[in-house]
């Protein structure tokens, strides 16, 4: 049997599948469809993702993925954006023009909720069920033989006769009536704690203290974020058309005065967990009444465990306070039945958070699209037409092959999301890439990745070689972070071309040419706005005197330059534009400058109030109103 084949999202090359490869989770389609670990049969173009086994199977070919190492904070901010995901994804619907907002939803507030488990271990303690158990717990007699001297002896064991008889050396004395002895066999009794119900017990406050630490872990978590979100109104640095644009995303997803009434829930359930840990702490320790052996838990050897489907004892069954440890442990059992899911789950769960992810992207770019001013038009669920009136920009979006496709005039800004958890080395892997002869720009966009400091313009992504993108709803940027980078993609097709110097006209042509542009690094090229007036002379110049492409060509830069010499932020005319030798430089009254020198493309909004030496432009304190771009050559 032939190994199947596989196709790299990143590069678009495809490979065989051999057992010597230790694939990226996430990365990868199959060209072929084989059987995922014989569980799953898995078709042409299904990404190959994790099921939970230690090795991955392909047909007749096993292997293993490459694993992250995460700590328990990476884990937990991991989970939590698996949660705000699937809470997004259920709202969207963009075709129906459903678009809720990116960042942390409400929902996740609504986790500090009691649980069925928490409910009912707040009811245990106060009844003091457990208290019950730990001072006072239904003891076993343990009977053990010991030799004993014979004042000691309270009962005799059977065989102490035959031992009598066989060892001399226990004899005190050898009389004509008998012997007299001096140590015999005796049993002795002892309290046992080491009974069926009592390991249940004990490893029923392991799992106890592990779920709550979990859930102190997860609220505390939802907590700072829903902080965050609050103080960065207030945050210092940040230009206030950024800090306004973020604090609508935001209050889209939870207003200020839910935010605040989730944050008062959040930290009293935060306070019931943190007092349950410490009194599940605090039994372990506690001492049996009239026991020497110390605590009940201590009482059990650490390696004892028990099934989890527990056997239905008479303690169990008939004891008041045994019977809730029953009820206490099917509650904990059916909390983490996800811990305990099967590899035909672990799958589908796994695919079912991709398509999720999926769907976030999706739901990222239209928002972006529409923040820029284009109009979009669903032609179908899976790819749309969106038109900006604004820059005569027509792009088309498209989802296909687990990936998100905005096309422009031959090119292709692609955006590759992956949702499977990485560490610094695994994701050391996901990288811009550059296909198609440069035509296509491929950019992963991870869910969750090693923390990094990330202050440079998502801009710089538009590079092969560098880093993924990292979007997640636990991110205020998110949604700042698409807006940069495909505003930054479409500057790159917008200003191509521009300066184009025409060498060789036609006479009548050369002669209408504007004067203020003629002649401009040895030719002719339309750089600064002309007149009305001068346009429609050389129009008509071109309309009797030029061929159509070049006719086509001098249109397009004329449309390129009105459109140029609008403001990108508030589309009002420049107060000055002057061209150079390498490109122009152009101001607006808004404080708005955009600039292009030697094919770099610098795009900024200078705030009054701001100072420039204190605090320098940068993505993170100006979002998309700074922009550094470089322009390529077609």
């Amino acid at each position: 049997m032939t190994e199947p084949r596989l196709r790299d999202r990143l590069d678009d090359r495809c490979q065989q599948f051999s057992k010597e490869a230790r694939p990226l989770e996430g990365r990868w389609l199959l060209e072929q469809s084989a059987w995922h670990n014989g569980h799953t049969e898995l078709q042409v173009g299904d990404l190959l993702l994790y099921d939970g086994s230690a090795s991955l199977r392909l047909g007749a070919t096993e292997t293993a993925f490459r694993r992250p190492r995460l700590s328990d904070n990476e884990r937990g901010d991991y989970q939590l954006a698996l949660d705000a995901i699937a809470a997004i994804a259920d709202r969207t619907d963009l075709v129906g023009e459903e678009m809720p907002s990116p960042l942390l939803p409400a929902e996740l507030g609504e986790q500090s909720r009691p649980s069925q488990l928490e409910e009912l271990l707040d009811a245990v303690f106060e009844r003091g069920h457990l208290d019950a158990i730990a001072t006072r717990p239904r003891l076993s007699m343990r009977y053990e033989t010991e030799l004993l001297p014979v004042d000691r002896a309270r009962r005799l064991d059977t065989a102490f006769p035959r031992h009598l008889a066989a060892h001399s050396e226990c004899w005190a004395a050898h009389t004509l009536g008998g012997v007299v002895p001096k140590t015999v066999l005796a049993r002795v009794s002892e309290d046992d704690a080491d009974i069926y119900e009592h390991r249940v017990y004990a490893r029923l406050l392991d799992h106890l203290e592990r779920y709550l630490r979990g859930r102190i872990g997860k609220l505390s978590r939802i907590a700072a974020r829903y902080q965050q979100g609050l103080e960065f109104n207030n945050s210092e640095g940040v230009d206030w058309q950024l800090r306004r644009d973020i604090c609508a995303v935001w209050g889209e997803a939870v207003s200020t005065g839910e935010a605040d009434k989730l944050l008062g829930r959040n930290r009293e359930q935060l306070a019931h967990l943190e007092r349950w840990l410490k009194r599940i702490r605090a039994l372990k320790w506690r001492r049996i009444k009239g026991f020497d052996g110390g605590s009940l838990y201590q009482a059990i050897p650490r390696g004892a465990q028990v099934g989890l489907s527990l056997v239905p004892t008479n303690l169990f069954q008939h004891d008041a306070h045994y019977r809730q440890l029953r009820q206490l442990w099917t509650a904990w059992l059916s909390a983490t039945a996800a811990e305990r899911e099967r590899p035909v789950q672990v799958l589908a769960r796994r695919r079912a958070d991709e398509d999720r992810y999926e769907r976030y992207i999706g739901l990222l770019l239209a928002r972006t699209l529409q923040a820029i001013g284009f109009k979009i038009n669903w032609l179908s669920t899976l790819s749309a037409q969106a038109i900006c009136n604004r820059w005569s920009d027509a792009v088309s979006l498209e989802n296909r092959e687990h990936t998100w496709r905005i096309g422009m005039n031959g090119h292709r800004l692609i955006l590759v999301p992956s949702a499977p958890p990485l560490d610094a080395n695994t994701a050391a892997d996901w990288t811009t890439h550059m296909c198609d002869e440069g035509h296509e720009l491929r950019v992963p966009c991870l869910l969750h990745a090693p923390a990094r400091p990330d202050t440079l313009s998502p801009t710089k992504h538009l590079v092969a070689g560098h880093p993924a993108l990292q979007l997640s709803p636990l991110d205020l940027y998110a949604q700042e972070k698409i807006h940069t980078l495909v505003a930054g993609w479409l500057w790159q097709r917008r200003l191509v071309g521009y300066g184009e110097v025409f060498q060789q006209l036609p006479t009548p042509v050369a002669n209408a040419w504007p004067e203020a542009v003629r002649d401009l690094n040895n030719g002719y090229a339309l750089c600064r706005p002309v007149s009305d007036n001068d346009w429609q002379r050389l129009r008509e110049a071109l309309e009797w005197h030029a061929c159509p492409e070049l006719r086509d060509k001098i249109v397009k830069r004329k449309i390129q330059l009105d459109h140029l010499k609008r403001c990108p932020d508030c589309s009002q005319y420049a107060t000055t534009f002057e061209p150079n030798s390498s490109g122009f430089f152009a101001r607006c009254n808004c404080g708005c400058i955009w600039k292009l020198q030697n094919r770099n493309f610098l795009l900024e909004k200078i705030d009054k109030n701001r100072n420039a030496n204190n605090n320098p432009q940068s993505f993170q304190s100006s979002g998309h109103r700074w922009l550094q771009v470089t322009i390529k050559s077609e």
